[in-house]
């Protein structure tokens, strides 16, 4: 916690039952930034 995140996190889930190989799962979450907030306009819902 309170760490820079990676860009990437891998990670391998080995096959239980025969051990005869291993599924990568690979998990990537951006978070969007607004670098021009005066570019942004205030809506109102009607």
């Amino acid at each position: 916690m309170n760490t820079l995140g990676q860009p990437l996190y891998a990670r391998t889930i080995p096959d239980r039952d025969r051990d005869e190989w291993v599924r990568l799962e690979i998990e990537s979450n951006p978070l969007p930034i607004c670098t021009r907030p005066q570019v942004l306009r205030q809506a109102r819902r009607t």
